[in-house]
């Protein structure tokens, strides 16, 4: 499928880049390495998102389209998705595309499109655009080593994650000697805008424990749209206090509580938000409930104690 995908990249003259809602590091990653290596072989590619990048990835200089009615595109690929939906305005754009392709790394039970490369093995999309760039025999410059590192990077917790393998390490061995690696990673893992810090630091405070406290529960009911980005990490925080086995975030959006799950070992993070219409990994996923949030939280809690 990657040589497929490649050879029909190859054949076109503009592509539009699309990914998931509210995107991470690796989203935007993965998803302006394909930018810049497409463009490297002449052809017009650009990234289009719901909204501008969020602070936290302003220091790339990175500069999206902001997704109009009036965006329209024949040629779409879609990155670190694999349900169309997910990818909030942008859905019309990747639906009504004449040529379309993903590149995802989850688990997937159905293929959205032909032209599907799907491999829940890796670590981060990024690795599969690493391969996928490749492919298409496109040489790796500091552009597309700095996004690809920051993709996979962002999606391994600094390689802290269990998704880590030998072949994660061996791509960041091939991309390292192009990053500017102290800078990069001083900006994606310690740098915290004073917003996030506020947020976050009341959010921690409220922390829930469960199962004599090996479920920690984050909440944020009343969450702003323009804070939501501020919080991609909460389940990992929640995680991180010591005797947690599972990290669970809560955010009320709209009519729907999204919630974002962290679990360790064989708890499986990706069957517990199957059950409520969601997915992911084996250790990190996430699904969208639609009932009030008190119900929606309290159903959710009940399916992780029968996991401890």
């Amino acid at each position: 499928m990657l040589k497929k995908i490649a050879q029909k990249l190859k054949s076109l003259t503009d592509v539009a880049i699309v990914t998931h809602e509210n995107p991470d590091g690796d989203a935007l990653g993965s998803s302006f390495a394909l930018k810049f290596a497409l463009e490297k072989l002449g052809i017009k590619a650009d990234v289009v998102l719901e909204k501008e990048i969020n602070s936290d990835f302003k220091f790339t200089g990175w500069t999206p389209l902001v997704y109009t009615e009036n965006i329209i595109a024949e040629n779409v690929v879609g990155v670190d998705f694999n349900e169309p939906t997910r990818t909030g305005a942008c859905t019309p754009l990747f639906a009504n595309a004449k040529e379309k392709a993903i590149v995802d790394h989850h688990i997937c039970k159905t293929e959205p499109c032909e032209l599907f490369l799907s491999d829940h093995t890796a670590a981060a999309a990024g690795e599969l655009v690493f391969e996928l760039i490749n492919e298409l025999d496109v040489e790796i410059d500091k552009n597309i080593a700095t996004a690809l590192y920051i993709s996979i990077m962002s999606d391994t917790g600094g390689c802290k994650f269990g998704n880590t393998t030998a072949k994660t390490h061996t791509i960041l061995a091939k991309l390292i000697d192009k990053v500017d690696v102290s800078y990069v990673c001083r900006m994606l893992f310690d740098i915290t805008p004073l917003r996030k810090l506020e947020l976050s630091s009341k959010l921690i405070s409220e922390i829930e424990f469960y199962g004599d406290g090996k479920i920690g529960v984050i909440s944020a009911e009343n969450l702003l749209p323009e804070d939501e980005h501020y919080l991609n990490d909460m389940a990992n925080r929640a995680l991180n206090v010591e005797g947690c086995q599972i990290g669970v975030f809560f955010k009320q959006r709209a009519d729907i509580v999204k919630v974002s799950l962290r679990t360790l070992g064989e708890i499986d993070a990706a069957k517990i938000c199957s059950s409520f219409g969601g997915g992911g990994h084996k250790n990190a996923a996430g699904c969208g409930i639609s009932k009030p949030f008190a119900t929606a939280k309290e159903e959710f809690i009940r399916e992780l104690m029968k996991w401890i």
